[in-house]
């Protein structure tokens, strides 16, 4: 009898276990980011430094291609013709991104007292909003505002008010991207400006014919089976033509890649 209570007695708690509600699932833990705010500083910083990424790559590409385009285009070419790499139009955007930077240098450092200026207007209008919430007169344009529209109908305020919002998140949306375009319209000014400014400099200097060439401008000769030789200066080639400043003809060339010797003399340089 005892082994038989024993049994039953096993059986009853084992029936019990299997009736009894399931215990509520652990509470999952939260994400770091929940409560360490550098996590979450962190975690932007990354979204909108990717953002800034594709966003300084394409400006980058931009100002290399328009670059290419505008300085070619001085010696009366076609940028089509001498198509060039991804990574040689970066390098080309990034020295004229870096030249402009170097130019906005030069200009605030000359220029200063116009950035002085200017800081001390608005250093000035802000001393006197600061003073203005110091002396506890923070309530200044709420009573010059209800003095400008105490006079108003209601449904003519409702009606400013409203359309006013509207209006300016329309604004918002449209301002959004010329945002982004004046992004990358600066970058391609700034090209524009640089080839120029590259293209006079090197035609001044190209003039001067070969023998007052600069040694970081050489002049070159080709020669070609069965052709006369042509000497001038290596304006841009591709990998089936060669563009070439003739000083002679005062005129650029365009001839084909294919079995031409290219041969560069030592510069003699100005005496």
């Amino acid at each position: 009898m005892d082994g038989w209570s024993g049994s039953m007695q096993q059986l009853h708690e084992h029936v019990q276990r299997e009736l009894a509600p399931d215990s509520p699932p652990s509470p999952s833990p939260e994400p770091a980011s929940a409560d360490n705010p550098l996590a979450a500083i962190w975690s932007a910083l990354l979204k909108w430094s990717a953002a800034l990424i594709t966003f300084g790559g394409l400006a980058l590409h931009v100002a290399g291609y328009i670059y290419h385009s505008e300085y070619v285009k001085a010696f009366g070419l076609d940028a089509d013709l001498f198509p060039k790499s991804v990574e040689w139009i970066l390098i080309c955007g990034y020295k004229v991104v870096l030249l402009g930077l170097f130019k906005l240098w030069v200009f605030f450092t000359t220029e200063w007292w116009k950035l002085a200026a200017w800081g001390l207007v608005v250093g000035t209008l802000a001393w006197i909003g600061v003073c203005a919430l110091v002396y506890g007169q923070e309530q200044i344009p709420k009573r010059i505002l209800r003095r400008a529209v105490k006079g108003w109908p209601k449904w003519l305020l409702a009606g400013v008010f409203s359309y006013g919002y509207m209006a300016f998140v329309c604004l918002s949306i449209a301002v959004a991207p010329i945002v982004a375009v004046a992004f990358i319209f600066l970058p391609a000014q700034l090209a524009i400006e640089q080839a120029a400014e590259d293209a006079q400099s090197q035609l001044a200097k190209y003039t001067e014919g070969c023998p007052l060439a600069e040694p970081a401008r050489r002049c070159v000769t080709l020669r070609r089976e069965g052709k006369p030789e042509l000497q001038g200066f290596l304006i841009d080639s591709s990998d089936k033509l060669l563009a070439l400043y003739l000083p002679a003809q005062n005129q650029v060339q365009v001839i084909e890649r294919d079995k031409v010797e290219i041969s560069v003399g030592l510069a003699k340089g100005k005496t």
